[in-house]
């Protein structure tokens, strides 16, 4: 009996102190595709700009933005993603899902295709998510001044939204990364506030196709 020998793959997350939950959600969901298709796919978490050469040798090396330096030695193909409008010279492939939404990692409870909504007249109950410790006092002050209208207001904190929570949801309110992808797809009527720099490009795309 022969052994598979499955082709290897590594993806690079960046877990620094100003790293939002997309970082991670989107690459805990490729990862997930990968090995899907058949790849021995790690996931690597990293809070500085350095990537051990041996993450380099693999057959696919999957990189975030903030962790695409020096990779001129790679033997591997390599992937970045970004959220900037930047070309990465030593990547054969880019993913900027913000200039293509067929490009958007989903977490893998959202490969599903969702059900048809029914949009209320009125939101009574709105789901507010900031998954980022610097952008949660923006959501909680939309929360006291929702509430004091007399709406009930759901503030989820978290990095990973449950997709029953967002689907319970009438509207969102979000801030512009990962989260407010999940919501498009799932056809929650959705404002978002681009909140950091790193969201801009996210908030305008999906602001121009008219689905926020």
């Amino acid at each position: 009996m022969t052994t598979e020998i499955k082709p290897k793959a590594k993806i690079i997350c960046y877990a620094g102190p100003k790293a939002g939950g997309a970082h991670y959600s989107r690459s805990w969901g490729l990862q997930r595709a990968l090995s899907k298709v058949g790849f021995s796919c790690g996931l690597y978490l990293s809070d500085s700009s350095y990537i051990p050469n041996r993450f380099l040798e693999y057959e696919l090396s999957v990189i975030d933005h903030p962790l695409a330096k020096n990779l001129g030695d790679a033997q591997s193909k390599l992937v970045v993603i970004t959220d900037y409008d930047k070309d990465f010279p030593e990547a054969d492939i880019v993913i900027k899902p913000w200039q293509n939404l067929e490009e958007v990692i989903l977490r893998p409870e959202f490969w599903k295709t969702p059900k048809p909504r029914v949009i209320p007249l009125r939101a009574e109950n709105i789901l507010l998510c900031a998954g980022r410790n610097n952008q949660r006092l923006s959501l909680q002050l939309w929360r006291h001044l929702l509430e004091d209208s007399g709406l009930t207001c759901n503030l989820l904190l978290e990095v990973k939204t449950p997709r029953s929570t967002m689907e319970g949801a009438d509207m969102a309110i979000t801030a512009g990364g990962q989260t407010m992808y999940e919501l498009v797809h799932l056809g929650v009527p959705t404002i978002a506030i681009d909140l950091s720099r790193d969201q801009s490009l996210n908030v305008h795309s999906m602001k121009s196709a008219g689905v926020v």
